[in-house]
């Protein structure tokens, strides 16, 4: 889980952004992240 800032340009925040005004923020929740014990075999057939 990690924050977006954006600033009153309404460009997100980068440390090389001249305007560096925090205007609005975006949680940002990642979901299901498969690790690599996870086994799963996927099998297709195509004709």
């Amino acid at each position: 889980m990690y924050y977006i800032y954006y600033n009153t340009d309404g460009e997100r925040i980068y440390p090389y952004t001249v305007n560096q005004t925090i205007a609005d923020t975006q949680l940002v929740v990642p979901g299901y992240l498969p690790r690599l014990t996870d086994q799963r075999a996927t099998f297709s057939i195509f004709f």
